[in-house]
């Protein structure tokens, strides 16, 4: 996205978004991607590790450098004050072939992956991204878009946001007469499908990890904090002004 070969960038970490902006890259936040986190953390149920306590001394996963699963981590040992030792594992499936072969002690996870994994006993679930206080009023993820993109064709982008906050309004949207008869919406059936899992799953993946204000576009939330915390990481050497916010941050207006 900052060289040009895309348009939007979608799911970065916000503290990632300020990093680059702050080195000169042609970063604009345009969206809202995730305000909390559905991610989750485990260990593999033969470990001892039950809870984040237990992490002490052991070696816990986040994707990748600025990425919000390294702030949430990071959240975590502040919070807890812990002292588990971040390691960057990659993605989902990565990360569970590390846990799994006592290569990280605690892995990191975002639903539908790792459910069956749950349900078939092999590991469990230790903390959600949520049991971290600071972590529910953040906007941890965001959606972004190359400045010369928002600059030269700022109706392609606005056309865009229309359609996403369209389809997050789709994916909520329940049949009551399907419902009424015990069945699921026609919006679930197709997510199943998408993603692979049975549509029962795909139901409880919805239901209990995504409300639907964990992925509302419209709004950055928790800014201050964020900001405080990317000086603090070193994601950026100071505080970015009140200017340099609003050049980073536009968001277009939904329609009324």
């Amino acid at each position: 996205m900052i060289a040009g070969a895309a348009e939007f960038g979608i799911a970065v970490g916000t503290q990632g978004a300020m990093a680059a902006y702050a080195k000169g890259a042609p970063v604009r936040i345009i969206g809202a991607e995730a305000t909390g986190a559905a991610d989750y953390w485990y260990a593999r149920t033969t470990s001892p590790i039950k809870t984040l306590a237990d992490t002490n001394g052991r070696t816990i996963a986040f994707s990748t450098q600025g990425s919000s699963t390294q702030s949430i981590v990071r959240a975590f040992i502040d919070e807890f004050k812990l002292t588990a030792r971040p390691m960057s594992t990659g993605n989902p499936a990565a990360t569970l072939t590390a846990v799994m072969t006592n290569q990280v002690d605690v892995g990191w996870a975002s639903p539908p992956f790792g459910l069956r994994e749950i349900d078939a006993g092999q590991i469990r679930v230790i903390a959600r991204a949520t049991d971290s206080a600071l972590v529910r009023g953040q906007t941890v993820r965001v959606l972004v878009a190359n400045a010369d993109t928002l600059a030269k064709r700022k109706d392609m982008v606005v056309r865009f946001l229309d359609a996403y906050r369209e389809t997050v309004d789709l994916m909520y949207h329940n049949d009551p007469g399907d419902l009424m008869s015990g069945g699921l919406s026609e919006i679930i059936r197709e997510y199943a499908a998408f993603v692979g899992v049975p549509p029962a799953m795909a139901l409880r993946v919805r239901d209990e990890f995504f409300p639907k204000n964990l992925v509302n576009p419209d709004e950055i939330s928790g800014l201050d904090s964020l900001v405080k915390e990317a000086v603090n990481l070193k994601f950026i050497d100071r505080p970015l002004t009140a200017a340099q916010l609003t050049e980073l941050i536009q968001i277009p207006p939904r329609k009324k």
